[in-house]
C-alpha cells in the first residue's frame, strides 16, 4: 500500500511539468490495472486523440509535434547522416553518430522509414521537461499498424529526439502503460 502511494506521489510530482507543448490540456486516465474501489488514476498535461481526431503527420500539420515527426521520418528515410543527427539533442548525437556510421544499421533504419505509408499522432504527454509522443505508423509489409513512442525535448521553439529517459524506470512503465491504453482504444 505504501509503495502505491509513493508511486502515485512521484507521478504527481513528475507531472507538475515544465514542458511547454503548445496544444496541451490536462488529461485524466483511469488505468485498468486498478480496481473500482482503488483505481489507478494518472493526470498529466498533453492530448489523447480518438481515432477520428488523430493528427496526420505531415509537413503542413497544425501540430508542431506532427511536423517534427514528419521531419524525423524524412531524415531517416533519406539516409542523410547530417539530417538524421540534426533531429537529436546535442547530448545524444555522439551515440547516434556511431550507430548511423554502421552501413548495415543505416540501411535497415532507412528501409524501415521508407516503408512508412502514413503516420498519425495519437497522443502525447508532458513529462517534466520532456514530451512523450505516440505515433501510429502504417508500415508496408507489416500486418498491423505499429505504435512508436518518441521521447522529445524542447530546444527553443523546436523539438529534438532524446534518449535521456532510457534509464528512467517511471518513464518506461508509464509510457508503456499509456501506450497500451491508447492501443486498447483502437487507435
Amino acid at each position: 500500500m505504501k509503495g502505491n502511494a509513493l508511486f502515485a506521489g512521484l507521478l504527481l510530482y513528475l507531472f507538475s511539468s515544465v514542458a511547454t507543448a503548445v496544444e496541451s490540456t490536462k488529461q485524466r486516465i483511469s488505468f485498468p490495472m486498478g480496481t473500482p474501489e482503488k483505481p489507478v488514476v494518472i493526470e498529466f498535461y498533453g492530448a489523447i486523440y480518438g481515432s477520428a481526431k488523430a493528427v496526420e503527420v505531415s509537413a503542413s500539420s497544425n501540430s508542431g509535434i506532427a511536423r517534427f515527426i514528419n521531419r524525423v521520418i524524412n531524415a531517416n528515410a533519406s539516409k542523410d547522416k547530417q539530417a538524421m543527427l540534426a533531429m537529436w539533442s546535442d547530448r545524444d548525437k555522439s551515440d547516434i553518430d556511431q550507430l548511423v556510421s554502421r552501413p548495415d544499421l543505416l540501411e535497415k533504419n532507412s528501409a524501415l522509414f521508407r516503408n512508412i505509408r502514413s503516420s498519425k499522432l495519437v497522443g502525447y504527454m508532458e513529462y517534466g521537461k520532456y514530451v512523450i509522443c505516440y505515433v501510429k505508423h502504417d508500415i508496408q509489409g507489416m500486418p498491423k499498424p505499429y505504435l512508436k513512442t518518441y521521447p522529445l525535448v524542447l530546444k527553443g521553439e523546436d523539438y529534438l529526439l532524446t534518449n535521456d529517459l532510457s534509464d528512467d524506470f517511471v518513464f518506461s512503465k508509464l509510457s508503456y502503460n499509456l501506450g497500451e491504453y491508447l492501443w486498447s482504444k483502437g487507435l
